[in-house]
């Protein structure tokens, strides 16, 4: 192994557990402390408020490796000269999702750290539901595991065009 197939392999590694770490942190935030939360009667706001607190730091931290170790990944594969059409299309979904991400978590945080509170559901248009649940806390770890899903159909795709 030279240098540069060392370097990508941290960046491949890095790039893993920032997704793990987001992904897998969002799962248990979704699947065990938010019912938790309910089953305990106890105030989600407030909660909310102390996690996201807590768990920022991993967020923008795993953001930022995402981001910077993506890039130097898509510049590996793109200059490679051995990727296609549906390598590219398939990454440009996972980019696209993945700063849908990027804007789910910076406005949801945004809005539980603000002084107001939003409007009850009962008083919104069909319009304004249907945008909430585009940027709700449920789309977003869906969107993680599509994207992990996306990840293996790109490893997938340059192992075949390796053996082609």
């Amino acid at each position: 192994m030279n240098a540069t197939e060392v370097f990508l392999l941290i960046i491949r590694w890095l790039h893993n557990i920032a997704a793990i770490t987001w992904v897998g942190g969002s799962l248990f935030y979704w699947l065990i402390l938010r019912p938790n939360y309910r089953k305990a009667n106890l105030n989600n706001d407030v909660l909310n408020i102390l996690v996201i607190k807590q768990f920022k730091g991993f967020v923008d931290t795993s953001i930022l490796v995402l981001i910077v170790t993506g890039i130097i990944m898509t510049f590996d594969r793109l200059t490679g000269g051995f990727i296609g059409v549906p390598y590219a299309a398939t990454l440009g979904v996972k980019f696209l999702l993945a700063l849908w991400m990027f804007y789910i978590v910076l406005s949801k945080r945004q809005r539980l750290l603000s002084t107001t509170n939003p409007a009850p559901n009962e008083n919104k248009s069909l319009w304004q539901k249907t945008g909430e649940t585009l940027v709700s806390y449920n789309t977003l770890v869906v969107l993680g595991v599509v994207i992990f899903l996306l990840a293996d159909i790109l490893r997938q795709l340059v192992e075949k065009a390796l053996i082609n």
